[in-house]
């Protein structure tokens, strides 16, 4: 397995996305029904982030960031350009990692909770799928400054042993 079972450790994660110039710009998010909807618009998408990982051993938050490609095909790449490159790809429910060194470990996602959540989370926030987002967390919606807001709580007593919440801003 690859990503061993991780127990009594807890973390939360903020990931904050930065969308270009596209058709989900040009829509008004007033509410999450409008976000979900205007991201079932977009057939494909680039977005920079920034995310934060606070984790229970850690003194300090761990700071990423990159970009991500998202497909409405089930496609994501997570590419982290700092502290360091390392990649992340999404397809046909395989996640490909490829670290700094350049060495490439392909794992079926079902076999981590974790990875799986986190990953089906994010595809269903970026492709508008209100109901497999809402059969894995639980959503709360809000607007910040010029941007929206998702909070996310895993449903899995499985993945919310580890997984606190994921935290997803987004400017349009």
């Amino acid at each position: 397995n690859y990503f061993p079972a991780v127990k009594n450790i807890a973390f939360l994660t903020s990931l904050f996305l930065f969308f270009g110039a596209t058709a989900f710009a040009q829509m008004s998010v007033v509410s999450y029904e409008t976000l979900m909807a205007a991201r079932q618009k977009i057939s494909h998408a680039n977005a920079n982030f920034t995310e934060t990982r606070h984790i229970s051993f850690m003194d300090k938050p761990i700071q990423l960031e990159g970009s991500l490609e998202f497909g409405a095909t089930g496609y994501l790449k997570k590419t982290i350009t700092k502290p360091k490159l390392d990649i992340l790809e999404y397809s046909n429910g395989t996640i490909t990692h490829i670290d700094n060194n350049n060495k490439t470990r392909s794992f079926d996602a079902a076999m981590s909770p974790i990875a799986n959540a986190t990953t089906a989370g994010l595809l269903s926030v970026l492709s508008g799928d209100e109901t497999t987002l809402e059969q894995i967390f639980y959503v709360k919606f809000g607007i910040e400054g010029n941007g929206w807001l998702l909070h996310l709580r895993p449903k899995s007593e499985k993945v919310a042993d580890s997984l606190i919440a994921i935290r997803v801003f987004g400017v349009d």
